[in-house]
């Protein structure tokens, strides 16, 4: 599906599509994401396969894995957290 939202939100299930999102986008400890999301910032906390276009921060917290491809303003991986693909950090 597409979801577009202009305030803060956290996917906590199974979602496949496209996600667009003014504000924050949390993929919560339970989700089982595989998508396209653009947004101001990323938390992830479960799993997130896709591609990703985030113009501030993308945090991968402890128990979160991501498999695929960022452009994004900063990445930071705590420890816990895993991150697969490529990035591209040059986004303003």
């Amino acid at each position: 599906g597409k979801l577009t939202f202009d305030q803060p939100v956290k996917i906590d299930s199974r979602f496949t599509g496209e996600v667009k999102a003014s504000e924050l986008v949390v993929v919560g400890p339970n989700a089982e994401v595989e998508a396209k999301i653009s947004a101001r910032d990323l938390k992830i906390e479960g799993n997130l396969v896709g591609t990703v276009r985030v113009s501030g921060w993308i945090e991968i917290l402890p128990g979160g894995h991501f498999r695929g491809e960022i452009e994004a303003g900063r990445l930071r991986v705590y420890p816990g957290g895993l991150f697969e693909g490529k990035g591209n950090l040059s986004l303003p």
